[in-house]
């Protein structure tokens, strides 16, 4: 994205061995059954799930206010590069506490284990750097693991969310100042759950969407900053 000149316009994509992928499938297919079995999963939930996709979390929910002529506050948040900054060890506390325990759990540690990555510019290549962070890029298990470890993340929001991988949507009828000022604590709570997991949030990418007649139009903010209005958001499709 961006400048091609502007290292933090990278990201790292992880090339794993084809015995990792086959028995990275088998581990996902077992979680993912667990969590079909469980119904661990929130309805918020929109990304590597059946029927939904980066489309539904985008429109679900917005129309149906819309139709009824009521104005609606859509807020839209966006981690900072977040595959790349899960705390491991977090991840696999939320991995244990959705029951995914015993050797399962312990063939996940292992996979998250011992990873070096380096970085390679026309043919030259940088020194071999332990990855400590992050879930690897490209993988088959890696998606699955980041739905669990923000499974949570909307608990205590009063606003309908919506997430898709690390895009965030909170959607609230706004008629007056009162409901806008309840929309306002939710992105507020957001950022607590981002600090407590050691997580952020991109303010540059977090913008507000106004719909509706006799929409207040307020100004909301997250961490301090004035969020942008937008008229319009395009829906990409995250692989992880």
């Amino acid at each position: 994205k961006g400048s091609r000149g502007d290292p933090g316009n990278y990201r790292p994509v992880s090339l794993t061995l084809v015995p990792g992928k086959l028995v990275g499938t088998i581990v996902k297919n077992r979680i993912v059954r667990g969590i079909d079995e469980h119904n661990l999963l929130g309805k918020s939930r929109h990304s590597f799930c059946p029927g939904k996709s980066c489309l539904t979390n985008l429109v679900e929910g917005v129309n149906k206010y819309v139709d009824k002529g009521n104005p609606v506050g859509r807020v839209y948040l966006d981690f900072q590069k977040t595959f790349n900054k899960v705390p491991c060890q977090r991840l696999l506390s939320k991995v244990s506490y959705h029951g995914i325990r015993g050797k399962v759990l312990s063939w996940t540690d292992n996979w998250l284990k011992d990873r070096q990555q380096r970085i390679g510019i026309n043919g030259q290549f940088s020194e071999w750097r332990e990855v400590t962070y992050g879930v690897p890029q490209r993988s088959i298990l890696g998606p699955i693991l980041f739905n669990l470890f923000i499974n949570d993340l909307e608990k205590g929001v009063n606003s309908e969310a919506a997430t898709f991988a690390d895009d965030t949507k909170l959607l609230k009828i706004v008629k007056t100042k009162a409901d806008s000022e309840e929309l306002q604590k939710d992105p507020t709570k957001l950022g607590d759950w981002a600090r407590r997991w050691q997580m952020n949030f991109n303010i540059d990418k977090c913008k507000v969407m106004q719909i509706g007649k006799n929409n207040p139009n307020t100004t909301y903010k997250k961490m301090g900053t004035n969020l942008a209005i937008t008229t319009g958001e395009r829906s990409w499709s995250h692989c992880g």
